[in-house]
């Protein structure tokens, strides 16, 4: 312990000692001698205190410098530079010394996602322009016309197809591929000028119908396109002449005889006598039995002497021979009124009186017929309580239709123009004789005929038409 103790004096005394030879160097600021002392304050030249330095730093310019005394010590520290900007000119960021000039702003013009921005700081100024958009096209997407940036897809193309005077074509560009087809023209017609078949262009005028005029069988028809006019000279409703019998009362004339038109088949039509020609029974004897028109007088009669009497030979050429339908379809109170039968001449049936001249149990002025004088001779009868469209006195008419029920009972058109029946072989009955002819060979007679277009149940008018000599 002690040792320790005696150690620790021992350094003591020894750093006492080497302070008290401390030798200090420092300047009078008073004489201005460098003074050399150990633990000496006092200048042994002039007596003045030692001097204590109140140092200011040093500056960019200036060392470290005593503001009393102006001793100094070390260097300046040199300017720290700071290198100019757009706004600030080249300085000093200890004291602020400057150099030169700002740089000034390096400005870039707004763009559509910038505003006016300088390229050195990045100082903006306004707001961008945004974009301006063209819209899309066929080949391009939607683009600004500034930046050039797009938006989605171009289009593409909408084609419209080649035509007559222009190719394929887009119709939002305008572009074209190929050529134009050219017109695909059709002849003028008779209703048409000349006519593109594609695009419907039309070129001068339509030739116009170029008319053959009617003839017995056809109408007024265009010999280019077939189209018809009106209606053939022998239509249905009209009358015309054809063969020859005595009409007057002396019974000694060859007059032509009037028929109506009841029925047109192309080529062939079906005439009924406008006059009762004759008068004549059903059948010439009273049998008591279910008597059809296969087996009346009247029938053998019409197809022998009438037919001889009437007609040349050349005009019985022109009458065809006909199947006379005898079926219960052709009665309207009757069964089957026998067979069929091949006749040139014949009488109407119920179902045929109905269906052409509306013969019915209401009064008819249409189904009434004339006698001809020669026929009153006959013994045909006549009232003037009915008359006819004509105003003469209306007389009644057979049918071929027999009656079932009454075994000598035939169907008869009455004076009124009602259906009706009488015995087989009454007296006083008028004969209508009903054909079909050939219209292409028939030979009618007369140069000019007026005749009567008949129109069911309605008027008449009146037409004239040209016939063969």
């Amino acid at each position: 312990m002690q040792r320790r103790i005696s150690a620790v004096l021992c350094i003591l005394a020894i750093l006492l000692l080497a302070f008290a030879c401390a030798e200090t160097e420092w300047v009078c600021i008073n004489c201005g001698k460098h003074v050399r002392a150990v633990l000496g304050d006092i200048c042994p030249y002039c007596g003045a205190q030692k001097h204590e330095h109140t140092w200011q730093e040093a500056t960019c310019t200036e060392p470290r410098t005593c503001v009393e005394c102006g001793e100094t010590e070390g260097d300046a520290l040199g300017h720290n530079w700071q290198e100019a900007t757009c706004t600030q000119p080249r300085t000093c960021s200890r004291c602020g010394l400057t150099e030169g000039t700002a740089l000034g702003h390096v400005w870039q013009e707004a763009t559509c996602t910038q505003p006016k921005t300088c390229s050195r700081c990045g100082l903006t100024e306004g707001a961008a322009l945004g974009h301006a958009w063209q819209e899309a096209t066929c080949t391009q997407p939607k683009t600004c016309s500034r930046c050039g940036s797009t938006e989605g897809a171009a289009l593409g193309h909408a084609w419209q197809e080649a035509i007559c005077t222009q190719p394929k074509t887009c119709s939002r560009c305008g572009l074209t591929e190929g050529i134009a087809l050219g017109h695909a023209w059709q002849e003028a017609t008779c209703t048409q000028p000349r006519t593109c078949s594609r695009c419907g262009e039309t070129e001068g005028t339509a030739l116009g119908h170029e008319w053959q005029d009617a003839t017995l069988t056809e109408p007024m028809t265009c010999k280019r396109c077939g189209m018809t006019d009106g209606e053939q000279l022998i239509a249905v409703g009209t009358t015309l002449t054809f063969g020859h019998y005595p009409q007057t009362a002396s019974g000694t004339d060859n007059t032509p005889i009037e028929w109506i038109v009841l029925d047109r088949d192309g080529k062939k039509a079906l005439l009924l006598s406008k006059f009762g020609l004759e008068s004549k029974p059903y059948n010439e004897k009273r049998e008591y039995y279910n008597l059809s028109w296969e087996l009346c007088t009247l029938r053998s009669w019409l197809n022998r002497e009438f037919l001889n009497k009437a007609f040349s030979a050349q005009e019985q050429k022109s009458i065809l021979l006909t199947e006379v339908d005898n079926s219960k379809e052709q009665g309207i109170f009757r069964s089957a009124d026998g067979n069929n039968t091949q006749d040139r001449i014949f009488l109407l049936s119920e179902t045929e009186a109905y269906r052409y001249l509306c013969v019915t149990s209401s009064e008819n002025e249409k189904s009434r017929e004339a006698p001809t004088a020669y026929a009153k001779v006959s013994g045909a009868y006549t009232t003037e309580r009915f008359r006819t469209e004509d105003k003469d006195p209306a007389g009644w008419w057979w049918l071929r239709s027999s009656r079932s029920d009454y075994l000598d009972f035939t169907a008869i058109v009455r004076t009124n123009g009602t259906r009706g029946d009488e015995i087989v072989n009454t007296a006083g009955g008028s004969v209508r004789p009903a054909l079909w002819v050939d219209l292409e060979t028939v030979v009618l007679f007369g140069s000019t005929q007026t005749v009567e277009t008949v129109v069911p149940f309605g008027s008449t008018q009146t037409v004239e038409i040209e016939l063969n000599s």
